[in-house]
């Protein structure tokens, strides 16, 4: 109650006191042990003081490997110094652990990761500590709760010892896997690549021991990357909204993963359509592709590569906005008929898995393209090799990607400008915003919020996965940026020379 700030402590008060008048079994309130810290005479009123230790959800969440200067596990050490804590300031009260726990599933908060392995690890910890010190306690949960996921995320749904099914999610004395269904997920990848690598080897001009190799090797990362970014939006799939999300994604990444290995297939067969039709700036590929009659569709993939890249980016902005934000003011009126409108990104998974492929994949064959020896120099090779005009990676051996002269050297690449920035502030915002943390200590420095905590940059580049989302943002925003390289060192078009008629 004191934490969501559904009531005040006076009003608790008096409700615990009514409770206490008609019952005569022992009366006790749970909250997270701040907050009877912070509300210290609240303990007169209850039978025994009941307070929650979760060290995932701490202002500065604590990770299960991280260890104090003189080696000791400090998730060990936070959990016996919160209870001592709380037992010197009720010296008189007998303390319970009403809830403590570590999420299965979920976005990492500082070094603080959710996984099985590492729920493992926090009981085994938690288990010998409360041993030793003697503390009362109840886990959290019994059973994975999948409602809590429209509120909380992935990480809400996923504290139970057992899953949703009622199955275990590992067994004492048992080696526990991150992954247990990793076996089946490596065979479907594996089957899902050779069958790519098969019917990139039944064509005629595919005989080439080179080509086949670096096929069949981006064959089977795109399909493993594929298989394993539906997998996680498969087993988050908790409510109907997240199953056409599941759904819009795997039809996605198929459709790029198709015009990505179709680019790399007709580059090493010498089958890449003529690079002059390819829109070098953003503005060019969505002129072409609207131009573009839809029964040609699967005959121009680097059109359809362009148009999917667009899609992605402008996906990756809105997760990259989402998860740095906190934002609860949002309003949609009609009538009387309302909904507000809430963006906390506590509670946002990083989608690293869905950005792999248009990121380090494409980059990835994009760097070969670079190695491949071209039969004419060009000014610029590195460059335009990694433009958005050459987002499949296309080799120079049939001509060149033209790029039309402009007026102006920045208008033209506008949206390119646009993309890039957005990509590059908000890469920057996530990483620095998941380095900070808010602490009610009552100290100086850092920027005060509206309920007394300060935020402090105490924490910056530890959560992993911040880091990783942050890292395929820049990525993807490096065609872009290539793309204004180019295009801002082309020569301006010259002006139309003044005639008799244009006079007038």
């Amino acid at each position: 109650m004191l934490l969501r700030k559904d009531l005040t402590a006076n009003e608790l008060r008096r409700y615990i006191r009514q409770v206490k008048q008609r019952v005569t079994q022992p009366v006790t309130y749970a909250d997270v042990w701040e907050f009877w810290l912070r509300n210290p005479q609240l303990a007169d009123e209850v039978d025994f003081i009941t307070i929650h230790i979760l060290p995932y959800w701490e202002d500065e969440p604590i990770g299960v490997d991280r260890r104090e200067a003189d080696g000791k596990l400090a998730i060990e050490k936070h959990l016996v110094d919160i209870y001592k804590k709380v037992q010197a300031r009720f010296p008189d009260k007998k303390i319970v652990i009403g809830e403590t726990g570590w999420p299965s599933d979920g976005r990492m908060r500082s070094d603080a990761r959710p996984g099985r392995v590492e729920q493992v690890k926090y009981f085994s910890i938690f288990r010998q500590a409360a041993e030793r010190e003697g503390f009362d306690y109840n886990v959290i949960e019994a059973f994975d709760q999948y409602w809590k996921a429209r509120q909380e995320g992935t990480v809400g749904a996923a504290w139970g010892l057992l899953d949703a099914q009622r199955h275990d999610k590992f067994g004492l004395g048992k080696p526990v896997r991150a992954e247990p269904h990793w076996q089946i997920l490596f065979t479907i990848s594996t089957i899902a690549g050779a069958l790519l690598l098969l019917a990139y080897a039944t064509q005629r001009k595919a005989r080439h021991w080179k080509g086949i190799v670096i096929f069949a090797f981006f064959a089977q990362l795109v399909a493993t990357c594929y298989v394993e970014a539906t997998w996680v939006d498969v087993t988050r799939n908790f409510y109907f909204e997240r199953t056409l999300g599941v759904a819009f994604w795997a039809i996605l990444l198929a459709l790029f993963s198709y015009a990505l290995l179709r680019g790399i297939s007709d580059s090493l067969t010498g089958q890449m359509a003529d690079p002059s039709l390819y829109g070098a700036r953003v503005r060019e590929s969505w002129r072409a592709w609207r131009e573009l009659p839809r029964y040609r569709i699967v005959q121009r993939t680097d059109l359809l590569a362009q148009m999917l890249y667009l899609v992605l980016t402008l996906l990756c902005i809105f997760y990259l906005i989402v998860i740095s934000i906190d934002w609860y003011d949002g309003v949609i009126r009609i009538g009387d008929w309302f909904r507000q409108i809430a963006i906390d990104g506590r509670y946002r998974d990083f989608p690293m898995w869905s950005f792999v492929i248009p990121s380090i994949v494409l980059m990835l064959w994009k760097t070969i393209t670079i190695l491949r020896t071209e039969p004419v120099a060009r000014d610029h090779r590195i460059a335009k090799a990694l433009s958005f005009g050459r987002l499949l990676g296309y080799d120079g051996s049939r001509g060149f990607v033209r790029m039309d002269r402009r007026l102006s050297r920045f208008a033209p690449v506008l949206p390119e400008i646009v993309l890039a920035s957005m990509l590059i502030f908000w890469a920057i915002v996530l990483v620095v915003t998941e380095g900070a943390i808010k602490l009610h200590d009552g100290g100086a420095g850092g920027f005060v919020s509206a309920d007394g905590g300060r935020w402090v940059i105490r924490t910056l580049f530890w959560n992993t996965q911040a880091n990783w989302f942050a890292f395929l943002a820049l990525l993807m925003a490096v065609p872009y940026v290539a793309t204004i390289y180019v295009s801002v060192r082309e020569p301006l078009a010259e002006l139309p020379p003044d005639s008799y008629t244009n006079k007038w």
